[in-house]
């Protein structure tokens, strides 16, 4: 409880507050600030506790930097489903790089959700498969949620031998748009012949577009560019009104005053099953 009537008043905050802010890997060479607002932020949380089904008892693992935006879901998704039953397993930096001893740490901390790039996830079932008979079951583990770079069909394929009680949920997004916006889940192993796994459809709240040069939608099977919007939109670059002008444009699908989409950067089709490839 709180008598200070000022205090109470600062406790309240809008969806359009800023949460945080982020640098981008800087791929063009010039790392950009990014500012995302707790709108988005906590849409995006709500959007991973949904779909993977987390609740109080789970534990998370908090593997990812905090320099990259999967950490904020990973140590606020469980105290938020949970409370004191939700528990977020921090991993230090030395571990989560290092496929033997964060194996170890999964297991004795009995983490059922974790979440990693593909080329980490690679190692790690390396090395579980090293152990041959005297590998761990993973008995606690629920998911695997491979993130932030292509997902090979085989790795999923060699995942789900190793551990068919542990789904796969492959996830796209961009630090942009408050983290991932599109999620897609894999009980089966991926046939022999696929040769890309679907990245998944919107969150909820968010859109997905698949448009052509005027900004009109492509139908399924062809390639266009990859926009999103909706909830998750971010309120773009930290001082640089000219290239947040040019990736977050006026909305011609939203119909709310002021919406923008997001120009991704990405090329994309729809499958015909509804799934973004």
């Amino acid at each position: 409880p709180c008598s200070d009537e000022r205090l109470l008043q600062a406790a309240a905050i809008e969806p359009s507050r800023l949460a945080y802010i982020l640098f981008t890997s800087g791929s063009t060479g010039r790392p950009k600030c990014v500012m995302v607002e707790h709108g988005g932020m906590l849409n995006h949380v709500y959007g991973k506790l949904n779909d993977l089904g987390i609740g109080a008892g789970d534990v998370v693992a908090q593997n990812g930097p905090a320099s990259f935006d999967v950490s904020v879901w990973q140590w606020l998704g469980p105290l938020v489903a949970g409370g004191a039953g939700g528990r977020a397993l921090v991993v230090p930096d030395d571990v989560a790089r290092d496929p033997a001893a964060l194996l170890e740490a999964v297991i004795s901390g009995g983490v059922n959700i974790l979440e990693m790039v593909p080329s980490l996830m690679t190692l790690l079932v390396d090395e579980i498969e090293r152990r041959g008979a005297s590998r761990p079951s993973l008995a606690a583990l629920r998911w695997m949620v491979p993130t932030g770079e292509t997902l090979p069909p085989e790795l999923c394929r060699r995942w789900l031998a190793l551990a068919p009680h542990a789904p796969l949920m492959n996830t796209y997004g961009h630090t942009e748009c408050s983290d991932d916006e599109v999620h897609w889940k894999i009980y089966e192993p991926p046939p022999a012949d696929e040769v890309r796994v679907p990245v998944g459809r919107p969150i909820g709240n968010l859109r997905t577009y698949v448009l052509d040069a005027d900004l009109q939608p492509v139908p399924p099977g062809v390639t266009g560019d990859v926009y999103m919007g909706g909830a998750g939109v971010g309120r773009g670059y930290r001082a640089r009104p000219a290239q947040t002008a040019s990736a977050f444009v006026p909305d011609p699908f939203g119909g709310e005053s002021g919406a923008r989409i997001y120009r991704t950067g990405d090329v994309g089709r729809w499958r015909a099953e509804g799934c973004l490839d």
